[in-house]
């Protein structure tokens, strides 16, 4: 929260009124990056529905901002997902550990959202890993208030649609079984390049 005092204060020479401003709170810098933190996860929500200011700033008060490191993981194997998390930058795999090897189920790169979803709504411990490629910096809302949201107005009932889009799809699943990771990981990239030219 930042706070703007201003003090009036009269001039003993013509009655006039100067004024002092002075701002309480976070570093401009620091405020400016929270703001572009924010932008790309405003954007997500406004293309599932055209919240108003108001509730978009209802949503991103209850985000809590993290960086992780490459190797480290959003989540465990036998952990229960409790989030859903915003990739401001960096880019995370979703992967589970088979007999033989792992087992890259989905890449998630930055301005995407990310969680376990069976786990995430059946609460029930994960059979999969998140796991940071890159170092990352990333928002946290928990599935606990996304419910709280939706009591406040019915509007958030449309986050719904926003957990909906973590389901991997079919086509995905088949080529887990004809594609290597490796392979998957540079058709996304390939992807991605084309998105930005």
């Amino acid at each position: 929260m930042i706070l703007v005092l201003a003090k009036f204060r009269e001039s003993p020479r013509n009655g006039s009124y100067t004024n002092t401003l002075a701002v309480i709170g976070e570093p401009t810098n620091k405020f400016n990056e929270k703001m572009t933190d924010f932008f790309e996860i405003r954007k997500s929500l406004l293309s599932i529905y055209p919240f108003s200011e108001k509730h978009l700033n209802i949503f991103t008060d209850k985000l809590s901002l993290k960086k992780i490191k490459k190797k480290d993981f959003l989540l465990k194997q036998s952990e229960i997902c409790r989030d859903i998390t915003f990739i401001i930058n960096g880019s995370f795999r979703l992967y589970t550990e088979t007999e033989h090897n792992e087992l890259t189920i989905k890449f998630f790169t930055e301005n995407n959202w990310v969680s376990d979803l069976e786990s995430l709504m059946m609460k029930q411990p994960s059979k999969n890993y998140i796991e940071a490629m890159e170092n990352s910096k990333i928002a946290i809302i928990s599935l606990e208030n996304i419910h709280k949201l939706m009591e406040i107005h019915p509007c958030f009932n449309m986050l719904n649609a926003l957990i909906a889009n973590l389901t991997v799809s079919t086509n995905q699943i088949v080529t887990l079984k004809t594609k290597s990771p490796d392979k998957r990981y540079k058709e996304l990239l390939s992807k991605l390049s084309l998105i930005h030219i």
